[in-house]
């Protein structure tokens, strides 16, 4: 699970990130109705849109680093150490998984995810 409380920075541009995919959607989907009787995609909706990432879809966030120049490569699995990643920010790694990997790609990309989310949060 990826909790955004620790990346304040971080969140607020996600967030804009999740409010126009969610307009560009709703435009996409209500083509054939006017845009002044489209339903308001609101704060809490973009909330609820945002947590859904994070913890049913967080592989959408591949996009998201993508977009925002911050890549997450992830490796594996090794039969020594199993899944490791790394993260790069303008074409230079910036963050590594050290020690042992873990035995899951899941939990390898959440926390490759958290390294991009603290890594946005300095720099983005």
């Amino acid at each position: 699970m990826i909790d955004l409380k620790d990346y304040p920075k971080s969140k607020e541009i996600f967030y804009e990130h999740v409010k126009k995919w969610l307009l560009q959607l709703q435009k996409e989907l209500l083509k054939d109705v006017p845009e002044t009787q489209a339903p308001e995609i609101t704060d809490r909706i973009v909330e609820l849109g945002a947590a859904n990432i994070l913890n049913q879809n967080f592989r959408s966030l591949y996009h998201f680093f993508d977009e925002q120049g911050i890549f997450l490569l992830v490796d594996g699995p090794d039969e020594m150490h199993g899944w490791s990643w790394q993260v790069r920010y303008k074409s230079v790694d910036v963050f590594n998984s050290t020690g042992i990997g873990t035995l899951k790609r899941e939990e390898c990309e959440i926390e490759g995810f958290k390294e991009c989310f603290k890594l946005m949060e300095k720099y983005g």
